[in-house]
């Protein structure tokens, strides 16, 4: 027997306000000693919190959790952000901008090993306005749906 059970949307979208707040704090982070790629795990963080935003919503909206598992979905920005909009949840141009820099599952599961070369990526203060945004309209989303969002539903309402 499990102790797990499947995700809800409330509790994916508490999950991605954790990531969001473990991204904030490794951002603000003073790192001890020359770390080479201090900036990686920060950047996976942020994209792990916007997965799970966005995830959150498109189970609110009745979106099975297997078919979000699935390689359609799974990791991939892209495709989550696509069936996020085409339910529904609005976003700004720019956030539509800075998602695109993920666009595969790929992408995002390459973050957690290390690569050679190049890349173009925004700045995490451009990623973290993103995930704030995501956090207030998923937010007021799931209140439209009756959903309890708790202590969150005061600080949406502060800061949108």
């Amino acid at each position: 027997m499990s102790l797990f059970t499947d995700a809800s949307p409330i509790g994916t979208f508490n999950y991605a306000h954790s990531f969001l707040g473990a991204a904030k704090a490794l951002n603000r982070l003073e790192w001890e000693d020359r770390e080479t790629h201090s900036d990686s795990p920060t950047e996976f963080v942020y994209w792990h919190s916007i997965e799970l935003f966005l995830k959150a919503y498109l189970l609110a909206d009745g979106m099975e959790l297997a078919k979000l598992r699935s390689r359609d979905y799974g990791h991939n920005i892209t495709a989550l952000t696509a069936e996020a909009k085409k339910r529904g949840l609005a976003l700004t141009s720019k956030d539509e901008e800075l998602l695109s820099f993920m666009p595969s599952t790929e992408d995002m599961i390459d973050l957690r090993y290390l690569k050679v070369g190049v890349r173009t990526v925004p700045y995490f203060e451009e990623v973290e306005e993103t995930c704030d945004n995501l956090y207030r309209s998923v937010g007021q989303e799931l209140q439209k749906r009756g959903i309890n969002i708790g202590f969150h539903a005061g600080r949406i309402s502060q800061n949108g």
